[in-house]
């Protein structure tokens, strides 16, 4: 494992940053505090480390007092606004032809599901999983209503329990894939009553 470290640490001394495009969005400089970048997979996290790191070394600070350690591979950006609802924002897919973007899109798609939920809180009924996802991205930006879900799996002879269907929803928020948004209302009553629309990270998603 020490040599392994060391190896990496080696690479990334010897090595040039990548080309990146900025983001306008920078970490927060506050002492004796960390910084985290969450985000679903392939979304330009590394990147964005990668900017702040140029910006370390602008400022003056040695380049042998930044450790930086990558357990994925790297992957550019190139962002082109006009190609957003076609392809979404993941850097990977901006320069591959649209034909194979389907693909990529929904290998990520098919790892967050594995990785981040499958894998991470043990869940056994991949079926129904793969129908909320399905659902949600073929009804994006329409009411997510628990019970209908349930009721509709059950006219399908889909065994789950409606516990399972929110923890499933929560699971898939949490990876990133979707992410909550509540009924506009000043009324806390409304905003709990009321079920969330639930959106996909990108439009690219809801392609077939």
């Amino acid at each position: 494992m020490k040599s392994t470290l060391a190896r990496l640490i080696d690479d990334f001394q010897e090595r040039e940053l990548p080309a990146l495009t900025r983001r306008e969005q920078k970490f927060a400089n506050l002492p004796g505090k960390a910084n985290v970048v969450i985000g679903m997979r392939r979304t330009g996290k590394t990147f964005f480390c990668y900017q702040e790191i140029t910006d370390l070394l602008a400022a003056g600070i040695a380049r042998d007092r930044i450790f930086y350690l990558n357990f994925e591979d790297d992957h550019r950006l190139g962002f082109k606004v006009s190609d957003y609802l076609v392809v979404g924002g993941f850097p990977e897919v901006q320069s591959t032809p649209r034909y194979l973007a389907t693909e990529i899109l929904q290998s990520y798609i098919d790892a967050v599901l594995l990785k981040d939920v499958v894998e991470r809180h043990r869940v056994g009924n991949i079926t129904v999983l793969k129908y909320m996802i399905h659902s949600i991205c073929h009804a994006t930006g329409c009411k997510l209503s628990i019970n209908k879900f349930y009721n509709t799996l059950k006219s399908m002879s889909i065994k789950c329990t409606k516990n399972n269907l929110y923890e499933y929803l929560d699971h898939l928020v949490d990876a990133g894939l979707f992410y909550r948004v509540p009924i506009h209302s000043r009324s806390e009553k409304a905003r709990i009553v009321n079920p969330a629309k639930s959106i996909p990270l990108t439009p690219a998603c809801c392609r077939p």
